[in-house]
């Protein structure tokens, strides 16, 4: 009886600890382990990481703002993935600032569907899935985990409060992780523990990484240094800008696309020093064109860059003077432009000239174009050009029209004299026999205001007190005429 009582006992007592074996045990499923009970974690273990410098120190840090979501989706090789990613920064540690956890999704679950006892362990069916992807990292630091090393990430809680968020709780189990220092010999090892609750953006969707934000404006808005090398390489002297990006032909009409500042460096023919553009070509593309006008009354009045698909129509705008008073000078005239566009793919260029009427006062206009800066080129004396023996190369000689009826000369932007002046007076085409754009200008009560005893231009330009015969060619090109056969050449300085 005792025996059998026994035999029953011991029975009952295997058929016990067989059921609590299985209730125990776990399922998995292509390398997702799916837990038959939930752990218990208490609310003073939540967002708390626990980082083992194998061999060293261990650092116990708190967790801040962590987030999870479907990130973009991303094609490797013949699949599609969906991963779900969990980041978190990490606080009061000596070494890192963040971790990010990441989870292959080839079937685009949704993460809120996540389960609790749901785990991804890093036995080898599950590193061939490429379930797992884990790393923490700092300003200078950054530990991933390598290759078969032990670990398991575990779904232990999920919870959606009172205004409907979701929040899933991730345990990280003796994860091994590894310095990428490079030293695949040796690597540095964490181990790392900790459990997390991280909260669902909104949709269910990771944040998507943020663009660079592009002010198509101020993109678009040239650096000075570019803005003078331009107008110096294209309307330093009559065929100034023939050499430096367009071809030699008098009347072609040529229109360059630019998208790079090796491109910007290849079109260049002249020989002056490049500058940096300065342009993002990443969002931005540099157009320069050249035109003509029949006659020196044509000018330019703008242009527009229209997108027809399979190529571009540019609209040049032409103004005709056809004011009977105004002189000009050229039988045709070369006309140059430029501009900076957010991105343009190169197509052919389709030039459309849009010719209009205008009738331009001489003086108003030439009033217009004299007041500004002025950088000397030469001073002709009657037989020679003698640019170096005035001023120097080293010297950059300015001399600045105001509005207010002063001039000022500058010696590398220091002032060296300034003086008054009338405005100029362009006489009718019949007044000059040489049918030259001519004007008067006269400068008096001229006064000392340190001429540097070294530069005979400034003291030249500064004791002109009778009147002096101006030269204006469009708005660039400015001559000062002491006498007949002795002049001043200066250009623009300042557009």
């Amino acid at each position: 009886m005792k025996k059998n009582l026994l035999f029953a006992m011991s029975a009952v007592l295997l058929l016990m600890a067989a059921m609590v074996m299985t209730a125990c045990s776990d399922d998995e499923v292509n390398g997702i382990v799916y837990k038959k009970e939930k752990p218990k974690v208490t609310r003073s273990e939540l967002n708390v990481l626990e980082i083992q410098e194998v061999d060293g120190q261990t650092e116990t840090c708190s967790i801040d703002n962590a987030i999870c979501g479907i990130g973009e989706r991303l094609y490797i090789d013949d699949y599609v993935d969906y991963p779900m990613k969990f980041t978190a920064d990490i606080k009061n540690s000596l070494f890192f600032t963040g971790l990010y956890l990441g989870i292959e999704n080839r079937e685009n679950r949704k993460i809120e569907d996540l389960q609790v006892g749901e785990s991804f362990g890093t036995t080898y069916i599950a590193l061939e899935n490429g379930k797992l992807d884990f790393s923490i990292w700092g300003d200078t630091y950054k530990a991933k985990r390598i290759g078969y090393s032990p670990g398991i990430y575990e779904v232990v809680d999920k919870r959606i409060d009172s205004d409907s968020v979701t929040y899933i709780t991730i345990s990280i189990q003796d994860l091994e992780i590894y310095l990428d220092d490079g030293n695949i010999h040796n690597p540095h090892k964490y181990i790392v523990n900790g459990v997390i609750e991280f909260r669902v953006c909104e949709g269910g969707l990771f944040p998507r990484k943020e663009e660079p934000v592009v002010d198509p404006e101020s993109m678009r808005m040239p650096r000075e240094e570019l803005n003078f090398f331009m107008m110096d390489a294209l309307h330093g002297s009559e065929f100034e800008g023939r050499r430096t990006f367009f071809s030699e032909e008098a009347v072609a009409e040529e229109c360059l696309i630019i998208n790079s500042e090796e491109e910007f460096r290849q079109a260049y023919k002249g020989d002056k020093e490049l500058p940096s553009t300065g342009i993002n070509f990443d969002y931005c593309t540099l157009v320069i064109g050249r035109t003509y006008g029949e006659h020196g009354g044509i000018t330019y009045g703008g242009h527009e860059l229209i997108d027809n698909g399979d190529s571009y129509q540019l609209n040049v705008t032409l103004n005709n003077n056809v004011n009977p008073d105004y002189c000009y000078t050229a039988a045709f005239t070369d006309i140059y432009f430029w501009n900076i566009y957010l991105k343009k793919e190169k197509k052919p260029v389709v030039f459309n000239r849009i010719r209009q009427d205008v009738t331009i006062d001489p003086l108003v206009d030439a009033n217009s174009r004299l007041v500004g800066r002025w950088r000397f080129l030469a001073y002709f004396d009657g037989d020679h050009w003698c640019n170096d023996s005035l001023v120097g190369n080293h010297y950059i000689y300015n001399i600045e029209f105001k509005a207010d009826g002063t001039v000022e000369g500058r010696i590398n932007g220091t002032d060296d004299f300034s003086c008054n002046y009338m405005m100029p007076y362009i006489g009718k085409r019949a007044y000059y026999e040489d049918a030259v754009d001519h004007g008067i200008i006269k400068l008096w009560d001229w006064k000392n205001t340190n001429v540097a005893n070294d530069n005979p231009l400034s003291e030249r330009i500064a004791h002109i007190v009778n009147a002096t015969q101006i030269r204006l060619l469009m708005t660039y090109n400015l001559t000062l005429y002491v006498s007949p056969d002795e002049f001043y050449a200066f250009r623009r300085d300042n557009q």
